[in-house]
């Protein structure tokens, strides 16, 4: 007995120095200071910036809903296009190079021009996102391996109701880093997993008569409260 306890102390001694190697050979760390959470935090939200491309705010639909409630006769593309007007373009530049913050202007801009009531993104976010590893390429440049749970809501239209969906994925991005002028931004997306809700989770959350009801319903919903992972 006393042999066999001895070859198990030996055994996970030789495994925390594989451990202790392994992280040297691939230069990442699980010890973060000041400036890994930075472009931690910059990773975020630059993600998060991505997932409400193209949405509509469900606080500007919720504001048109209620200033044109006096009226008899309320048209969604009315609703929509005021809730559009008064939302700003996120601001890309600010965790993105030059020519991808031009695309996604671009893209962000071309749905607002095009916005329909048959489907409508009204929300989008990351939640429980969590550093994982952090690798130096140079000063100015690192390895980020972050972990989080991605949500958007939407509102669409199906045989004459309005429905309101809810999706999730819990996701496992790698992104590399670049430090331009004292603040971190996304250069490139190196590598995304992407674990879909389980199947008994149902994205679907109401249907109603119309959109304004649909809004009014999406504008309460406690997406926190609706995760499934």
């Amino acid at each position: 007995m006393k042999k066999k306890k001895t070859t198990t102390i030996i055994s996970l001694i030789a495994l925390a120095a594989v451990v202790i190697v392994t992280g040297l050979a691939t230069g990442f760390t699980t010890r973060y200071d000041e400036v890994d959470q930075e472009a931690f935090n910059a990773a975020v939200s630059a993600d998060t910036m991505v997932l409400q491309t193209g949405v509509v705010s469900i606080d500007k639909l919720q504001n048109q809903v209620v200033a044109l409630s006096e009226n008899s006769v309320v048209q969604e593309d009315v609703i929509l296009e005021n809730a559009s007007e008064t939302q700003s373009v996120p601001d890309y530049e600010d965790y993105f190079p030059l020519e991808r913050s031009n695309q996604l202007t671009e893209s962000h801009q071309a749905v607002m021009q095009n916005l329909s009531d048959e489907e409508v993104t009204v929300g989008g976010g990351k939640l429980n996102t969590n550093l994982v590893n952090s690798q130096d390429i140079s000063p100015t440049e690192k390895i980020i391996v972050m972990t989080g749970e991605s949500w958007l809501e939407t509102i669409y239209h199906r045989d004459g109701t309005y429905v309101v969906n809810l999706i999730f994925t819990r996701d496992t991005i790698s992104y590399r880093m670049v430090n331009e002028e004292g603040s971190w931004k996304v250069a490139e997306t190196l590598s995304h997993q992407m674990e879909f809700a389980p199947d008994d989770y149902q994205g679907d959350k109401g249907t109603f008569d119309t959109f304004q009801e649909a809004v009014e319903f999406a504008a309460q919903l406690d997406v926190e409260a609706e995760n499934p992972f």
